[in-house]
């Protein structure tokens, strides 16, 4: 059960961490305090630590955060996407001088790096349409995807290119939209399991290379969806205002299984 928990306590907070060149267990986890925007670090045990990124943001909204390349992702209190860096003369976060882009009001956002080539962003534009920002800082509208409007998003690199996640409107299913060399997009159903009331969604690849989805609705249920011809969906238990997972009566332990963790990408023993 401990990465559930891990998992619960990040989709707790507005986004989260962990660093790979620590040898401390934990997570940096982000939260909005009404339009403000602090860093707390869960030790597996307790939280610890207040230390103020910036003010502005969005309250009770997503956030990025891409430690590897020192970037932190928000959404303004004014619906504006806002990329935050850290200088280390100044000791603090400093905004990044892009381009204006404005985001729905409810929109959500995801983003991940690849190591020599840049980073793509994702949120849903004014008009509710699901956008990627390219690495020049360019955003493109995604043909052919129809997210519910405030649809969690999760995105990572794949063989063929970028891939982002969502819930559909036309029939409230996990999709995922990957990127050809072309630059077309192909949208895809990852699991035929609608979701009622989805908050958060985290996907990746499993241990035997399946597609699977981390989802948090707005019951505060955690469930795990898994692909394949019909896709499975396992209610993992309800997760409290702290972060704490109380486990459903299926998910209490009766044996183990290894599973990569989407937010840290290590391997843990797994119960089941």
């Amino acid at each position: 059960m401990a990465q559930y928990q891990e998992i619960s306590h990040i989709f707790s907070a507005a986004g989260g961490t962990t660093d790979p060149k620590s040898s401390d267990a934990g997570s940096y986890l982000l939260f909005t305090e009404g339009s403000r925007l602090v860093s707390k670090f869960w030790n597996g045990q307790a939280l610890s630590g207040n230390d103020t990124i910036t003010e502005g943001v969005r309250p009770d909204s997503v956030v990025v955060y891409l430690i590897k390349v020192s970037t932190i992702f928000c959404i303004s209190d004014q619906s504006k996407l806002r990329a935050l860096y850290y200088d280390e003369d100044e000791d603090s976060w400093l905004d990044k001088d892009i381009p204006s882009i404005s985001a729905h009001p409810e929109s959500q956002l995801t983003a991940f790096s690849i190591p020599g080539k840049g980073t793509y962003v994702f949120l849903q534009d004014p008009s509710n349409n699901l956008i990627y920002i390219d690495v020049n800082w360019e955003s493109h509208i995604i043909k052919g995807t129809v997210p519910i409007t405030g649809s969690p998003l999760s995105a990572q690199p794949s063989e063929n290119g970028p891939q982002v996640f969502y819930i559909s409107s036309l029939d409230g299913q996990v999709h995922y939209a990957t990127q050809a060399a072309d630059n077309t997009w192909s949208d895809e159903i990852m699991a035929k399991v609608p979701i009622d009331n989805p908050k958060r969604l985290q996907a990746s690849l499993n241990e035997k290379e399946a597609l699977e989805a981390y989802v948090l609705t707005k019951d505060d249920e955690l469930a795990l969806i898994t692909s394949g011809e019909e896709g499975k969906l396992d209610v993992l238990g309800k997760v409290d205002s702290d972060g704490n997972l109380t486990p459903s009566t299926s998910a209490q332990c009766g044996g183990y299984y290894r599973r990569r963790c989407c937010c840290c990408r290590r391997w843990h023993c797994c119960c089941w």
